[in-house]
């Protein structure tokens, strides 16, 4: 799995294990902490540089909030 996996419940580790399972890559880049989204600086700026091309998206896996639907969709 990721270098985060101290930070997951075991819902979110489940989850993120059939992710893997099913052939999707996933790194955790960020976690809610207080009710506040922190991203990992150092993590996201990796991920960056090894694909400067690429789009990236948030997806939240077992997060405390109401999804807000997205204006541009």
């Amino acid at each position: 799995m990721t270098k985060h996996d101290h930070d997951f419940d075991e819902r979110a580790k489940r989850t993120v294990t059939k992710l893997e399972q099913d052939g999707q890559k996933v790194q955790v880049l960020g976690r809610i902490r207080d009710g506040r989204l922190e991203i990992d600086q150092s993590s996201l700026k990796e991920l960056a540089d090894k694909y400067p091309n690429t789009n990236m998206v948030f997806v939240a896996l077992n997060s405390p909030f109401d999804p807000v639907p997205c204006k541009d969709a």
